[in-house]
């Protein structure tokens, strides 16, 4: 006998025994323990499926009996069959299984047969059968005992469970998962399996059953057998994506008539075996699959080739996507794309070395309809002509993004791609654009050529259909000579970049550092409808730039902080705008002027509670220059958030009859005692149409967060009704509880106000809606205001009536006079020695605007002396690093003298130079017996510096963070910038408050690199901390 044949016998016997045994959970086996033996069978456990046809594949009777033991056993482990009366259940699925067993093929050969010689034909054969479909024949429908596969109603298999409440959606993703569960509901929209050990998939794991949608992600699938699905009726999108399968057949598909999504993304499949295949010379003999495919993914797969007939199988399906991006490829035989007549969608992202023959793989793409080709990220470095010309006929689209082009010229564009109407350019490090190339494609709607050099708009003279153009981040390199004293390069833009595009709706021109737009540029675009300038360096916008832009609806202008540096704004900036909706002016630096209150030529100037009250029945005589939204009739959303606004009047918004949002967070706004929306605004709003009130109320917002806001008056409570803001944020400002705030809490008590809005109102962060009690300094949350508290700035001390008659004695007037008046100078002392720290903190705001005018240029820092150099703000949890690290560096005298201190910063040294810097520390210089709000106001007035410490425990006190809001609000009072913010840890997003996000958005910050770090970082934090204490204000 042979010995060759009893081994090959005797290795397939233990290669199947064992892999039935672990696929159906019989054992379980130790992977580290048996690679040697995994290594010696894989090569049989591979192509165990592609044998002979004589080969027997059956297990022993001992094999058979080992297994029976071992699936009893773990059905027994299921607490569903340890429930007295379902012994039976279990000895019928055992019982099935077994029976299914034994019907199988077998693993032993008979010794009379001669095993087939595996010669040159075994790759013919069996190698390229499976590219060609061919491997089995029609084995059609398992039906056996498909009757006991299904699982009663509302049970779900070991180890799944329903996602949804109407059963229709299974996830499995038990880890010890090894075979696709072996019952499962008769009808299931999605089944979804995850994260299991199930290496193999074949028709025995499907009993006749319906799913619409099956998924397979991220399992240990290897190997798919024929026919596998072909149990499941009415699949319409199979996703097997980031498993282990190694090969592509169509024949795993066989018998699925539904699919319309086939997704393969993310395993290890290659062509690369079918190199040498040989092309079958009647293509009828390669069955037909898959006939309603429409979407085929194969992306991060290693194809490597794509070979002549791949696609073959595929002749008649109705394909007409195909995504092979990222799969490393490098030839695609010029016949293969003929195979898919219908592809209108092809994706060869990221396959760098599939560029040097593109054109020859385009071939099979030559009067065909492929409409949307997607080329980025190849590294080409030219235009790919002679690839693109053979499909521009029918070419609607074409992203080239990511290739570094760097040049364009009218040469590379074929005189056929006339169609094209969506063309990618982007992050191409283009620097320039010849002349006439782009109108080499007359029919244009989408041109993206933002994340470039460009330095000018390229011309596009024949553009006339033209609609959406990107042009944002294209920054600009510096001349070679700008740091010798040549002039910075910028985007230019002229009165004739957009001349022709009387079609455009939306430009792009966000990030760019363009510095002045002339006052023509715009004219004639009467359909644009979109306009973004976000960051540039724009310095002034004349007067009547946008005019003729009537269907400009959104302009965004934010981010541009040199805007008003030239000339503020005034009713003529946006004149012609008749019909936007959205603008958007956030961070420029904006300020409104002082309104004139009298009507002489004179300009008297007024404070933001000066302001004078309009007559309504009277045209306003304001001058336009005050009214700067005047001529935008329709202006529906005004952003103006983290500007340098201190005040408002109601000229501003009288003719914003439709506004719906205004966003002034971030601002220096302080309370007003006058209404800002007039009683015509008012009138205006109600007599809009009563369906389009109510739409347009729905997103209503009025939102004042990080301003200066320290009382609420009944002025805002006013305007916040007037409004009818169903959105409020008025959070992250320090209020005083009184009877304006406990008006405020009344509002938001209940949803509509106690009836006052017509209407639910949302209160932006409502629960950090907090006030200082006035008795005892104490951070109270809005709704825990007593009518106690509402009252006490209110209290009043009438006098007593006076003494009438002929018999009043003069003497007795005198008497009383002097008593009343004494009880009056006893009262109001006693009122003044409990508010103490309000009135000295009114009367620190008042000297402050008497000394230190808006406009001084002298530095309040320059007008005071300090008594320490450091006031530090941070919670008990991190006194570690408060005593251990930060003040035994920061007050070192070496840390002063590491580096020169500037002249200008002799005033903060007292005594010997060599001091370190002095420490204000609540524990041992706050003043024992003083309310801690006197506190921290007289700590924050005798500091040069505050440090504030931010840790998530420091986010979570309500008295760090409202120490925190106290000194930002208190050092923008005095015009200080002299905040220092330090991270000790990260810090999640819904910790932090809207302080801390301006100061990490507008300050440096320093962030400490912890015990971790190395003594680099930890260098580097500290060379940067003493820069920040030593930097003048």
């Amino acid at each position: 006998m042979n010995y060759s044949v009893i081994l090959l016998g005797a290795t397939i016997s233990l290669s199947v025994f064992i892999r039935l045994c672990v696929v159906c959970g019989a054992i379980e086996i130790n992977s580290d323990d048996v690679d040697t033996t995994r290594s010696k069978l894989s090569q049989h456990l591979s192509n165990l499926d592609t044998l002979p046809p004589e080969t027997d594949l059956s297990l022993s009777a001992s094999a058979l009996h080992q297994y029976e033991v071992d699936y009893r056993k773990i059905l027994q482990e299921d607490e569903r069959y340890q429930e007295p009366g379902r012994e039976a259940e279990l000895d019928q699925l055992v019982e099935q299984r077994m029976a299914y067993l034994r019907t199988a093929p077998t693993t032993t050969k008979s010794s009379s047969t001669t095993p087939k010689k595996f010669d040159e034909n075994y790759y013919e054969e069996q190698i390229c059968g499976i590219m060609h479909n061919i491997r089995h024949k029609d084995i059609g429908r398992d039906d056996e005992l498909r009757e006991s596969r299904f699982i009663p109603d509302g049970f779900a298999p070991l180890g799944c469970f329903y996602e949804d409440e109407w059963k229709k959606y299974l996830v499995c993703n038990d880890r010890n998962m090894r075979e696709v569960p072996y019952r499962l509901p008769r009808d299931l929209e999605r089944l979804h399996v995850s994260g299991t050990k199930i290496q193999q998939v074949n028709r025995t794991n499907f009993g006749h059953v319906s799913i619409s949608n099956i998924q397979f992600v991220q399992n240990e699938i290897t190997d798919m057998q024929p026919w596998a699905f072909s149990n499941v009726d009415n699949i319409h999108t199979l996703e097997i994506m980031d498993n282990y399968l190694s090969y592509l057949a169509f024949d795993i598909y066989f018998g699925l008539k539904d699919v319309m999504a086939l997704h393969l993304d993310g395993n290890q499949i290659s062509f690369k075996i079918y190199e040498n295949c040989s092309a079958r010379t009647d293509i009828s003999e390669i069955p037909l699959v898959l006939p309603k495919l429409r979407v085929l993914m194969l992306r991060r797969n290693p194809l490597q080739i794509i070979p002549a007939q791949m696609w073959a199988g595929l002749r008649e399906s109705e394909l007409t996507m195909l995504d092979m991006s990222s799969c490393a490829l490098e030839f695609i035989h010029h016949e293969s794309f003929k195979f898919l007549p219908r592809l209108q969608t092809l994706y060869l992202i990221n396959n760098p070395r599939l560029m040097p023959t593109l054109a020859s793989a385009f071939e099979g793409l030559r009067n065909g309809v492929l409409e949307n080709l997607a080329l980025s990220d190849n590294g080409l470095h030219r235009f790919p002509t002679e690839a693109i010309s053979i499909v521009a006929d029918t070419l609607y689209s074409l992203d080239l993004s990511g290739n570094p082009l760097a040049y364009l010229s009218t040469d590379d564009i074929p005189s056929n791609l006339i169609r094209i109407r969506t063309l990618n350019l982007a992050n191409c490090y283009l620097m320039d654009i010849q002349d006439g190339t782009l109108d080499r494609m007359p029919s244009l709607l989408t041109l993206s050529l933002n994340y470039n050099f460009l330095k000018s708009v390229p011309k596009m003279a024949n553009l006339t259909h033209l609609t959406y153009l990107t042009l944002s981040n294209n920054i600009i390199i510096p001349a070679p000579d700008v740091n010798n004293g040549g002039a910075q390069r910028r985007f230019i833009i002229t009165e004739n970049s957009f001349t022709n595009l009387r079609s455009v709706r939306q430009i792009l021109l966000a990030n760019t550092n363009v510095k002045e737009i002339p006052k023509n540029t715009f004219s004639g675009l009467s359909k644009l409808d979109s306009l973004v300038l976000d960051n540039t360096e724009l310095k002034l916008i004349e007067d009547g730039t946008f005019t003729g832009l009537d269907a400009l609806k959104s302009l965004t202008l934010s981010n541009n902080r040199e805007l008003t540096s030239i000339s503020p704004l005034n009713s003529m900036t946006f004149y012609g705008l008749q019909n936007l909706k959205y603008l958007y002016l956030a961070n420029c630096q904006i300020k409104f002027k002082n309104i004139p209150i009298n009507d002489t030529n004179e300009t008297t100037t007024m404070g933001p509670s000066e302001v004078t009250t309009v007559n309504d029945s009277k045209p306003s005589l304001i001058p336009d220059e005050f009214r700067p939204f005047k001529f935008l009739s329709t202006l529906q959303k005004l952003e103006l958030s983290n500007n340098s606004i201190t005040h408002m009047y109601p000229e501003l918004f009288s003719n914003n009859m439709y506004l719906t949002q205004l966003l002034f967070d971030g601002n220096e706004l302080e309370s007003w005692n006058t209404p800002l929306l007039s009683t015509l605004y008012a009138q205006n709003r109600a007599a809009m149409n009563e369906d389009s009130l109510i739409d347009l109320n729905k997103n209503t917002k009025f939102a004042l967060s990080v301003n200066k806001l320290s009382f609420i008056t009944d002025a805002m409570i006013s305007d916040l009704i007037s409004f009818g803001a169903y959105v409020v944020d008025l959070s992250s400002n320090i209020f005083m509880c009184d009877k304006g705030a406990c008006a405020l809490r009344d509002l938001m008590s209940t949803p509509d106000g106690g009836g006052i809005f017509p209407y639910n109102v949302t209160w932006t962060n409502k629960e950090s809606y907090r006030c200082v009690d006035p008795n005892s300094d104490v951070l109270i949350n809005l709704v825990n205001v007593t009518n106690e508290m509402c009252t006490y700035f209110d209290k009043s001390f009438p006098l007593p009536e006076e003494t009438s008659g002929e018999s009043s004695n003069n003497w007795t007037t005198i008497v009383i006079a002097s008593t009343v008046s004494f009880a009056g100078v006893i009262a109001i002392a006693a009122v003044g020695y409990k508010q103490r720290a309000q009135i000295r903190y009114l009367i620190f705001r008042a000297q402050l605007n008497i000394s230190v005018p808006r406009k001084a240029k002298t530095s309040v820092a320059e007008l005071i002396q300090y008594d320490f150099d450091i006031f530090i703000s941070y919670h008990n949890e991190d006194r570690d690093f408060i005593q251990n690290k930060f003040l035994p560096e920061v007050e070192d005298p070496s840390f002063r003298l590491e580096t020169k201190a500037p002249d200008h910063l002799n005033d903060l040294e007292i005594g010997s130079k060599s001091a370190g810097f002095r420490v204000c520390l609540h524990e041992r210089d706050f003043e024992a017996g003083m309310p801690i709000t006197e506190n921290i106001l007289e700590a924050i007035d005798r500091s040069k510096k505050v440090v504030i410490v931010v840790s998530k425990k420091y986010l979570e006190s309500q008295w760090c963070t409202f120490e925190m809001n106290l000194a930002y609000h208190r050092l923008v009072e005095s015009r200080r910038k002299s905040f220092v913010v330090i991270i000790l840890e990260e810090i999640p997003s819904n910790l932090r408050t809207k302080v801390l996000n301006y100061l990490m958005r507008t300050k440096t910050y320093l962030e400490w690199p912890g015990v971790d770090g190395s003594r680099q970082d930890v260098q580097r934090f500290w060379t940067r901390l003493r820069s920040s204490f030593l930097a003048k204000e």
